[in-house]
């Protein structure tokens, strides 16, 4: 344990807060209360953080992941049915870059 400055007594430690300025007496309610923010303040400072936005990715960049994860497969994996599903994956992205081709107008 520390020990008391010289020039400090015991009695003058203990007794060092009896002339502290106080509100009033706190009951163990409102001391807890004030020690937990308020529900509101919470939900402001939550909702203020924000994730940062993730950048776009192209048909073109998921075709070739897609094609990294297919070679995976055949080399470790073998299963029939995991292929399957990278087949039904390759449809998705093919679909998805149907729609977003843009049609060329006939009459311009």
């Amino acid at each position: 344990m520390g020990e008391l400055e010289n020039d400090v007594s015991p009695d003058d430690y203990i007794t060092s807060d009896q002339h502290l300025a106080t509100n009033g007496v706190m009951t163990l309610d409102e001391i807890a209360a004030s020690a937990i923010p308020a529900t509101e303040d919470f939900e402001t400072k939550a909702a203020v953080v924000e994730e940062p936005e993730k950048p776009q990715i192209t048909n073109k960049e998921a075709r070739n992941a897609l094609d990294v994860l297919r070679q995976y497969i055949e080399r470790n994996v073998r299963d029939p049915a995991v292929l399957r599903m990278c087949d039904r994956l390759d449809d998705v992205t093919a679909r998805l870059r149907i729609l977003g081709m843009k049609q060329s107008r006939l009459i311009d």
